[in-house]
């Protein structure tokens, strides 16, 4: 399986759309608001710079946890995890020893 069906298959893509899209909300309110609240001329470029740091933690975390209807499915990662690390940990069989 490729990286790309991989990302497609956690919902990375659509994790990132919907960020792109609420952060520019967030943006929008943000420049119609703070004027009106007197916050400092910074306010706008600080929930900006909040945002674009955010992006790859968001997109780390969609892919890390699987949303399913039912909610986040920590056991499919779990069984994953435990697969890994017992292919690492288990020692190499030897041939010819019984």
């Amino acid at each position: 399986m490729g990286i790309l069906a991989e990302l497609k298959r956690r919902n990375v893509f659509k994790v990132g759309v919907a960020y792109i899209v609420l952060g520019w909300v967030v943006i929008q309110v943000t420049s119609i608001v703070a004027p009106a609240l007197r916050l400092p001329d910074w306010t706008l470029s600080f929930v900006t710079w909040l945002g674009v740091i955010g992006f790859p933690f968001v997109l780390l975390a969609a892919w890390a946890y699987e949303l399913t209807p039912e909610g986040v499915d920590l056991h499919r990662i779990l069984i994953q995890l435990r697969r890994i690390i017992a292919q690492r940990t288990d020692p190499p069989e030897r041939p010819g020893k019984p």
